[in-house]
């Protein structure tokens, strides 16, 4: 019995995820989905901090809390910001 209603669970689970995703391409479709905002940092202030960080002068966890970022944020920003530099 315990069986049935996990597989009726899951089976619901799989459906609703379903529904979202067809929910969001229209959404997508008729430009009503454009994610969350991007966060916006003082790019002076980024580079300063960024250097500073790069060069050993703080640790990470100093420089998010000085550009008031999350941990995912700030890499993902250092990553797009290298790839400037480099490209």
């Amino acid at each position: 019995m315990l069986t049935i209603f996990g597989e009726i669970a899951e089976f619901e689970c799989e459906y609703i995820l379903q529904r979202q995703g067809e929910g969001i391409a229209v959404a997508k479709q008729n430009v009503k989905y454009i994610g969350r905002k991007k966060i916006e940092t003082d790019e002076n202030m980024f580079r300063d901090v960024y250097a500073s960080w790069k060069y050993g002068e703080i640790i990470a966890r100093a420089a998010l809390s000085r550009l008031g970022l999350g941990k995912n944020t700030f890499y993902r920003r250092v990553k797009e910001y290298e790839a400037c530099l480099k490209g």
